[in-house]
């Protein structure tokens, strides 16, 4: 018996020593087209598959005839085998993995040896191959090679990473609220979810009414903003940090009516308010002028037990007939930028608060 490799070739050999003017006849059986003999007159010759040739038992049969002496003939078959193209196949054939530190492990089947590309984002542990931990940053397909040692086949497996924004980012219309798997503001950034605010405007918050005070933060639900998103949180030992940018200009009030545990404020990046406790209530941590410009971050520590926070942002518009100077743009009087309302003219108070650049 022969066994050949798909899109492969073999050599079919006879001989007639005795008969010098003997013919020879190759034929395979059952027919198949994807099955050529190279030369089917010939004594020697090749017999070749392709890639579609099906995977089974085939019959080839020699005849040789002795045409210019006895007319007699002899007659000899042997098996050939044709083997499979490895049916490689992968599961899951695609997944998402919207967590920095989620890993999904990739299967491959159907062959005896693999190998994986890219490589980039892969654990590939020692042997066959057939299994790897991937863990890539950005969205990725990969292609595992199956080989069976006859031939090779392929499957694509797409990784799909839902990307974090930067959690340094201020976000226009919305707060950004970070997640972090430390007490330490900034490391081991696990996820987020926004808030769109209440109030007029609408910049106040409350975490209690996104996620129950006892529970993780990544329990958060869609019911003011987006959902959490990205990896699972503690219920202890971690902070939160809510940014926000663009103002409705004016002088605001910020009041925290409830926290528990440590809270920080900065406005533009100075910390202007801060009080490690819990359960307790604090007004007027913060007044001054708030602008399309301005940023604000508010912090939450958390270390065990309940955990939540409060603020209210209360808006005192100019009065009318009054311009604030907010000094965004520069130190020049007349640039309107510069001004809450507009740049002053004879018709318009000016108010600089304290503190004011």
């Amino acid at each position: 018996n022969v066994v050949v490799c798909p899109n492969n070739s073999t050599p079919l050999t006879s001989s007639a020593v005795a008969y010098p003017s003997a013919t020879f006849q190759w034929s395979v059986s059952h027919s198949e087209a994807t099955i050529t003999i190279a030369d089917p007159n010939a004594a020697n010759t090749t017999l070749s598959t392709t890639l579609a040739t099906p995977s089974q038992t085939y019959t080839v049969t020699n005849t040789i005839t002795d045409v210019g002496g006895t007319g007699c003939t002899a007659t000899r078959t042997i098996t050939v085998q044709v083997a499979a193209v490895p049916s490689t196949a992968v599961t899951p054939t695609s997944t998402t993995l919207v967590c920095p530190t989620q890993t999904v492990t990739l299967t491959a089947t159907g062959a005896n040896t693999y190998t994986w590309s890219p490589t980039t984002g892969l654990t590939i542990p020692p042997g066959a191959g057939n299994v790897v931990v991937a863990q890539p940053t950005t969205t990725t397909t990969y292609t595992v090679t199956g080989n069976n040692g006859c031939a090779t086949n392929t499957a694509n497996v797409t990784v799909t990473v839902v990307p974090l924004p930067d959690n340094s980012t201020f976000p226009t219309g919305v707060w950004n609220v970070y997640g972090f798997n430390s007490q330490t503001v900034g490391t081991n950034y696990q996820g987020y979810y926004t808030d769109n605010g209440t109030g007029t405007p609408a910049y106040s918050f409350n975490t209690g009414t996104r996620w129950n005070q006892a529970a993780a933060p990544s329990t958060t639900t869609a019911t003011n903003g987006a959902a959490w998103q990205g990896c699972p949180m503690p219920t202890t030992n971690y902070s939160l940090s809510m940014k926000r940018r663009s103002f409705q200009c004016g002088t605001y009030t910020i009041d925290i009516p409830a926290h528990d545990d440590q809270f920080s404020l900065f406005v533009n990046g100075v910390q202007v308010a801060l009080h490690n406790g819990a359960g307790d209530s604090h007004t007027a941590v913060w007044t001054g002028v708030l602008t399309t410009t301005s940023t604000v971050e508010l912090q939450l520590v958390q270390g065990t037990g309940n955990a939540y926070l409060a603020a209210t942002f209360n808006r005192t518009a100019p009065t009318a007939g009054t311009t604030i100077w907010v000094g965004t743009t520069d130190t020049d009087w007349f640039t309107a930028s510069n001004w809450c309302v507009s740049a002053p003219t004879s018709a318009l108070a000016v108010t600089i608060p304290a503190g004011a650049p």
